[in-house]
């Protein structure tokens, strides 16, 4: 299609596009077909067509929290406290699991290094009420100068830093105090006053002693209870404990707590107890002054001093009653880190909208990296379990290890050392790589104070995204433009519109929120006719967010945007591009700044990623909530780790997939189904923040041949493709139907409203019954199948245990399904036989809801079924030396898995996977794994692939469905990351013989969003 003048198909093409991606009104598309335009060179822009269209240009970091991510969430106290209600005691629950209240003595002392004293050879105090003691002597002013070998103590009758008049020597030590320093009535700004090298003053409570343990060191010796409320108000606000109607001062009182604790178990040095920075804790006194005679500011704060009242001696002990070292920090994102602590889901709490920190995107040049590190360019960023042991302690996200590669090699580093190096928030993230991609397209950018944080640089994110994308690229920003007028003396839009190379394809325009809403319709008119005039073939005019309000409440920019909308009926030339809406997220708070319309550092990043999309396609990155990827399966073709091609047949009817989320950002699911079809109610992955979590899945194909994956949370995603069934119809024997939700027991779908029970396993009748679909039809499992293929998930289990499905009228096996903890939500992919009469039976060893969600059956044509289903049986389990020796397996111990031909009794009938069997039905189990990590699992006498079929977390037990292509030798394999034990149960298996519907590949990754591998998500 090519776009000019004509206004029909402009629109049409809109409106296709606004339906099909919803909110985000995706013209991105539509921009990637522009008519190309020969290459133009002018002012500010950077020509690369030479370069690939594959070479990376930028890393995307995806994080979570600021700080450490250990023990108390300062901004999740507040979220616990003013957005759930909860008490002090709950929070300190919450994030030190394993310790309880104590108390101590408040009369206590605490000793402080003053670290900006550190060898300064004189220390001069000061007092405004009552006067400096030492030695039986006071005055106004004293100074201790140190001579080399002991203090000299000089005084003064005046408030000075420079007494000059020697009253004495104090040997290796002096102590200045004041006549009523212990006094906590005492106003902050008559304690005493302490001279800094930049001539300013600060007060502390207490005396101020200087030394010589190790150089001349300052430490202020004081109450516990006094410097906590020197502390408390420099870690958290004191007008915390008015949010919520006062809810606040929980989580205030609960910050006392942690940073009583804290200190009492410090052991900064042998002669003094802490530090004054955040190295231990920041400290700040009780006021401080500009200068001797300058007006004090206090830094306490009734608030907080009212929190330290109500936990006066309040600390936080373990069993043995020793004090706990309660770390804290401000962020934690949605899951703690663990440590010396429990790790706990914080999402509800952590994810207050005030957070600033809770989620945050950086976007990092491709080519400082390169530099940086020597590697001349980046091809690959990952990121790796941990090398440091200290550092495999703690869960998931946190304190991972950063790989770059490139052709002058590769660079390791810990996330701690990364972070360090680009100043980000917290160690805390996962990594991706944007390419360059291609559009054989010019652009221009027009802004205002918004385009100066996105491009206003050379590696400000938005050019970082697009360098070399563009035949020719120009930037031309300026903070308080308006469109049509010079405002603040400053150029207006369309002086810079009248001045812009010709025939440009593209020209975005961001500008509006300086202008008057009601006279913009005539502003807009002026700059399309300007650039209508330099021949641009298309203006992308990114509308306002409307966050500013004016008078009544009513939003400042509606009427901007009205206007822009109304201008595309006069200017065929002019898509309008909708910030107001793909900004409308959750993390909306997160992205402006508290005008509600400039941007916080996230929000330039995830500003310049959307507009990257919008003017030039899709990132393949990170999901945001609510989005999806449309995956081409049907007519692909796939290579695995052996370099052999395998073509996926245009008439497939479905595929066997792994799908994995990582590191969502909150707990949530994801669906898969046939892109020609709506989204089902049904899951395919149900995870929890942070988290790492597969499961196998056998995915009906429609006409298109796509297959659709929807997140209802912020993720990143991978998909694995293990093979794929013939299509036709009539003698096919996997017959895939649109996903459909078949049984929920929280609502009384196809089982009464009741959680399941060991002593009452769910039946569920299958053959004959009706899967309906979204559109109010409904397919029917008919006589002829064999086995379902199903999604079947636990949820809220009151103790960890497991599931197991097997054909009803069969005796139970010992095999299990769904692995999951107390209170989860866990999924798995299970091919189920179907009993003699026609129904599943589904076991728990604990109490717990179900849904089983179907996606298709098999056997159900004529001729020899190719997939034979049996009652799962254990193949492996090296707990117990069942198939094998006992032991765990670990990366250097992969195990080869006999399957064909091996003879087992099942319930006292002897059981094997016949001879002819190209691929078998498996589930999966890694059981107390040694650290976070994955198991692949493929057909011996192939390379490994570089794929996973199961994802699990140090320490738990995770299944995963697999249909597993079977080796040459008649084995398969698994390979696990880390060390784990291992157990693999068999439900099936696909016939050699004719119908040969299945066939098995070695897994291939089709989607990685954290390397743009596959469809970004839209």
């Amino acid at each position: 299609m090519a776009f000019g003048g004509n206004k029909r198909s402009v629109h049409t093409f809109a409106r296709r596009e606004t339906l099909r991606f919803g909110y985000m009104r995706r013209v991105g598309l539509m921009l990637a077909v522009l008519v190309s335009a020969s290459a133009l060179t002018f002012a500010g822009t950077a020509p690369r067509v030479e370069a690939a269209p594959n070479d990376v240009i930028a890393i995307v970091i995806e994080g979570t929290g600021f700080g450490h991510g250990r023990g108390m969430s300062q901004w999740g106290a507040y979220g616990w406290a003013v957005d759930q209600g909860w008490s002090r005691d709950q929070i300190l629950n919450h994030y030190y699991g394993g310790t309880s209240n104590g108390g101590t003595d408040p009369n206590g002392l605490m000793s402080v290094r003053l670290q900006a004293m550190d060898n300064q050879g004189s220390v001069g105090v000061v007092s405004y009420a009552g006067g400096v003691q030492w030695n039986g002597q006071t005055h106004a002013s004293m100074r201790a100068v140190w001579n080399g070998g002991s203090f000299d103590v000089y005084a003064s009758g005046a408030l000075t830093c420079t007494a000059e008049t020697l009253i004495g020597n104090a040997g290796a030590g002096v102590t200045f105090a004041t006549p009523d320093g212990d006094n906590p009535g005492l106003a902050a700004s008559s304690t005493l006053g302490v001279c800094q090298p930049d001539g300013s003053i600060d007060h502390y409570r207490g005396a101020i002693d200087v030394i010589v343990p190790e150089g001349i060191r300052v430490v202020n010796r004081l109450r516990t209870e006094d410097y906590l409320r020197g502390v408390v108000p420099r870690e958290v606000s004191a007008s915390w404990a008015d949010a919520g109607a006062g809810r606040g001062a929980q989580a205030v009182q609960a910050q006392a707590v942690a940073a009583r604790s804290y200190a009492l178990a410090a052991t900064h040095k042998n002669w003094v107890k802490t530090c004054d920075t955040t190295a231990c804790q920041a400290y700040g006194g009780a006021a401080t002054r500009p200068s001797v005679g300058g007006t004090p500011t206090q830094l306490e704060d009734y608030r907080t001093d009212q929190a330290i009242a109500a936990t006066a001696g309040l600390i936080r002990i373990w069993p043995n009653g020793s004090v706990v070292s309660t770390e804290f920090s401000a962020s934690n994102g949605p899951r703690t880190a663990g440590g010396a602590f429990p790790v706990v889901d914080d999402a509800p709490g952590d994810g207050t909208s005030r957070n600033p920190n809770h989620y945050w995107t950086r976007v990092i040049d491709a080519d400082t990296l390169a530099a940086q590190y020597g590697l001349g360019a980046i091809t690959s960023a990952t990121m790796v379990e941990a090398a440091s042991a200290s550092y495999r302690q703690y869960d998931g996200i946190w304190f991972k290890d950063i790989v770059l590669s490139g052709p002058g090699g590769s660079k390791r580093m810990n996330a701690w050392d990364f972070r360090g190096a680009f100043g980000l928030p917290s160690p805390g993230f996962t990594v991706g790589v944007v390419t360059r991609g291609s559009t054989n397209s010019s652009m221009a950018y027009i802004g205002d104070s918004i385009g100066v944080g996105i491009s206003g640089a050379a590696n400000s994110p938005f050019r970082t995204l697009t360098d070399g994308t563009f035949t020719a690229a120009s930037f031309d920003s300026t903070e308080g433009r308006c469109t049509n007028k010079v405002c603040s003396g400053k150029s207006s839009g369309v002086s810079v519109a009248n001045s812009i190379p010709a025939g440009l394809d593209v020209v975005v325009v961001e500008l509006g929120y300086n202008d008057n809403p009601s006279l913009t319709a005539a502003d807009i008119d002026a700059m399309m006719a300007a650039l209508t005039a330099r021949g641009t073939k298309r203006v992308v005019w990114v509308n306002m967010a409307e966050i500013r309000t004016g008078p009544g409440g009513s939003s400042y920019y509606a009427q901007s945007n009205a206007n822009l909308n109304a201008a595309r009926s006069r200017w065929g030339n002019l898509t309008v591009a909708d910030w107001n809406q793909a900004s409308a997220t959750p993390e909306r708070s997160r992205w402006f700044a508290s005008d509600g319309v400039h941007l916080t550092t996230t929000g330039n990043a995830k500003f310049s990623m959307w507009l990257r999309y919008i003017t030039a396609g899709p990132l393949s990155g990170r999901f945001a909530a609510n989005q999806r990827v449309e995956l081409q399966v049907a007519g692909q073709n796939v290579t695995a780790a052996d370099g052999s091609v395998s073509a996926i047949p245009s008439d497939a009817s479905a595929v066997a997939l792994n799908i994995t989320a990582v590191e969502p950002d909150a707990s949530g699911f994801m669906t898969v189904w046939p892109c020609d079809v709506e989204m089902p109610v049904a899951s395919n992955v149900n995870f929890v923040a942070g988290s790492v979590v597969a499961n196998g899945v056998i995915a009906p194909l429609g006409p298109s041949g796509k297959v659709c994956i929807y997140s209802n949370q912020a993720s990143h995603l991978l998909v694995d493709i293990a093979g794929w069934f013939a299509g036709g119809v009539g003698g096919e024997t996997f017959v895939g139907t649109i996903p459909s939700r078949f049984v929920d027991t929280r609502n009384a779908i196809g089982a009464p409203k009741a959680r399941v029970v060991p002593s009452d396993p769910l039946r569920v009748p299958m053959i004959g019954a009706a899967v309906q679909r979204t559109n109010g039809t409904a397919d029917v499992v008919p006589p002829g199948a064999t086995a379902v293929a199903i999604n079947v998930t636990a949820i809220q289990p009151t103790g960890a245990g497991y599931l197991t499905v097997w054909p009803c009228g069969t005796p139970q096996p010992v095999a299990s399904n769904v692995n999951f903890v107390a209170g989860a939500t866990v999924a798995n992919g299970v091919v189920a036989p179907i009993g003699p009469d026609g129904s599943i039976c589904i076991f728990t060893n604990q109490p717990a809801d179900v849904l089983v969600d179907v996606l298709g059956w098999f056997g159900a044509g004529s001729g020899t079924p190719p997939f034979v289903g049996a009652e799962p049986w254990r193949l492996v389990d090296t707990r117990n030396a069942i198939g094998g020796p006992t032991g765990r397996i670990g990366p250097d111990t992969p195990r080869a898995v006999p399957v064909r031909g091996v003879a087992l009794t099942v319930n006292g009938a002897p059981r094997a996977v016949p001879a002819d069997a190209s691929a078998v039905a498996l589930n999966v189990t890694v059981v107390e794994a040694g650290a976070d990590g994955y198991a692949t699992v493929w057909p011996c006498g192939t390379p490994r692939p570089e794929a996973s079929n199961v994802n699990f977390r140090r320490g738990g037990t995770v299944a995963n469905g697999v249909v597993a292509p079977i080796g040459p030798g008649g084995e398969v394999c698994v390979f696990t990351s880390v060390d784990a034990h291992l157990v693999v149960d068999v439900a099936g298996w696909f016939s050699g013989g004719s119908p040969a519907s299945f066939t098995g590949n070695v897994p291939v990754r089709l989607v990685d969003t954290r390397n743009s591998i596959g469809p970004g998500p839209i």
